[in-house]
């Protein structure tokens, strides 16, 4: 699992640093309180429930998630893969031909 700054994110997503804030601050993306310092730490879990809440940064976030992570998920029935946002069919979990 792949943790990422707040910055990262921004990047990532193409958008402002504080865009991504005020996400955690909603409950739109999930992060965990780092040190003063550090600032939110979002992890990949995170950008995955991110990617199916809000499709259209999904093809943004894609290039980040390791296989690992889309099996995780796909275990947790929390990834949708296809475009029109129908939850994967838990059979489907070994086939990660069809995730890509």
């Amino acid at each position: 699992m792949g943790k990422f700054t707040v910055k990262q994110v921004a990047d990532m997503l193409e958008t402002n640093p504080e865009t991504v804030r005020r996400w955690i601050r909603q409950g739109d993306l999930k992060a965990e309180k780092g040190s003063n310092k550090t600032g939110n730490v979002i992890t990949t879990d995170s950008l995955v429930d991110f990617g199916n809440a809000k499709p259209k940064y999904r093809p943004n976030i894609l290039p980040f998630i390791t296989p690992q992570d889309i099996l995780r998920n796909v275990r947790n029935n929390s990834y949708h893969a296809k475009a029109n946002d129908e939850p994967l069919d838990k059979r489907s979990a070994g086939n990660t031909n069809k995730l890509i």
